[in-house]
């Protein structure tokens, strides 16, 4: 992943929304999104070193997680 300038951009923008949305909603929302995310996790780590898998499921996340920001 660190190799690939376009996945690393991806994982940093991930980190930074994701933890924002983290820091700032109630306790409750807060154990169900790490929830999500540790899923999102065992998702990204079966893509292995495949490029294409882990660019599908970066952009995945950051859609969903740019959601919850508009929301």
């Amino acid at each position: 992943m660190c190799d690939d300038e376009s996945i690393w951009a991806k994982d940093r923008a991930m980190n930074s929304i994701y933890f924002s949305i983290r820091d700032n909603v109630e306790p409750e929302l807060r154990k169900r999104i790490l929830g999500v995310q540790r899923i999102w996790l065992t998702d990204r780590n079966h893509c292995g070193a495949n490029k294409e898998c882990l660019n599908s499921v970066y952009d995945q996340r950051l859609q969903e997680l740019k959601t919850i920001v508009i929301q």
